[in-house]
């Protein structure tokens, strides 16, 4: 017990020192794998499988628009009642305006143990590992040089510095659920 206890205080002595950004989408219930990896494959179900749509703004010329698909696999032993491994990959893609853009993959592995007989106590353990690609086209920037009298002028270069912009990362994360 007292290593429970070493082991869940070192998480979150640990954890309060991270920090993270996620892409700001609603409904983000509908997607709990990326909630929190150590949610994969926590069901009663063999799958589950999620697809989300969502723009805003559309009556305006520069909407966002985000698409996230996904699923996971519970993989329960006949064998062994007492713990479970769930699998899960998703695929995120966000458009703003057409000017930022950001897709994420990523693939979540998670396993769960049950800590008494009725299923009353689950502990899981979940990794979530992935890929983040980030773009910023310049030629779809507005400057303030370029207005002339109130009015956008396309022709006039806005005299700035910039270099494409188009960065790629890879993403970690680790999640406990009691």
């Amino acid at each position: 017990m007292r290593l429970h206890l070493f082991l869940l205080s070192l998480i979150f002595f640990v954890s309060t020192q991270l920090k993270s950004q996620e892409l700001p989408v609603s409904q983000f219930f509908n997607r709990p794998i990326q909630l929190n990896p150590a949610l994969t494959g926590e069901f009663q179900e063999d799958f589950r499988l999620y697809a989300l749509n969502r723009t805003q703004w559309s009556s305006i010329e520069s909407e966002f628009s985000s698409f996230n698909i996904g699923g996971e696999i519970n993989l329960r032993s006949r064998k062994h009642k007492h713990y479970n491994v769930g699998v899960g990959v998703f695929i995120n893609t966000e458009n703003q305006s057409d000017i930022f853009s950001q897709s994420q993959y990523g693939v979540t592995l998670a396993y769960h143990h049950k800590l008494d007989r009725r299923s009353r106590h689950i502990l899981g353990v979940g990794f979530l590992g992935g890929l983040v690609r980030q773009e910023i086209d310049e030629s779809k920037l507005k400057f303030s040089n370029q207005y002339q009298y109130y009015t956008y002028q396309s022709d006039i270069g806005h005299q700035e510095n910039l270099e494409k912009f188009t960065e790629n990362n890879s993403e970690f994360g680790i999640g406990v659920n009691y």
